[in-house]
């Protein structure tokens, strides 16, 4: 059986629009993306949310049954942190930057919280397996992490990260009680 997939990213069209290369190289520096295929595919992402919300802003008045396509655009925007619970309209889902995609990231979300001291660490700890969220192991940097997940986020137990801090927890506490014992 065969499937059409469609594709996910889309080149620009003006290849070597300086500002636009200039801003590319920008937002990729500082969201640690591998190259700008990446990126593009998020500008395709965001698009795609932005075309049916316009859609469905332009014809709510019309056509009642849009509703529900609001409503789940809105959903979608709402779980996974990219609008607040106050904003209620379709007009809020185009205001969506790129910036506030790209933050939901796994990897950028993983060096916001400091489990990884640099952006381009954080993409190294996702790929060799060393994070989990909520007991699953996830290994794709580029994986949007919902609001209801941002909590239980964390370093794997079976990895030896985990081992290593906690072996470096105890010597700090060892030499903590040390110190105690002598001053005292």
């Amino acid at each position: 059986i065969y499937r059409k997939h469609s594709k996910l990213w889309k080149k620009p069209k003006n290849p070597y629009e300086r500002k636009r290369l200039i801003n590319e190289i920008i937002k990729i520096n500082n969201n640690g993306l591998k190259n700008k295929k990446e990126l593009w595919k998020f500008y395709r992402f965001l698009a795609k949310i932005k075309k049916l919300a316009g859609f469905v802003a332009r014809n709510s008045e019309r056509k009642r049954h849009l509703e529900l396509q609001r409503f789940s655009s809105l959903w979608f925007c709402f779980k996974y942190g990219l609008m607040r619970e106050s904003n209620r309209y379709s007009y809020d889902v185009l205001k969506i930057t790129i910036d506030k995609l790209l933050s939901r990231r796994l990897q950028s979300f993983i060096s916001s919280i400091r489990l990884a001291r640099t952006i381009h660490e954080a993409r190294i700890l996702i790929f060799h397996r060393h994070i989990e969220i909520r007991g699953q192991v996830c290994n794709k940097s580029s994986f949007l992490v919902r609001r209801d997940n941002e909590k239980y986020i964390y370093v794997s137990f079976k990895s030896t990260l985990y081992k290593k801090a906690i072996r470096t927890k105890l010597k700090k506490l060892q030499r903590t009680v040390k110190k105690k014992e002598e001053g005292a």
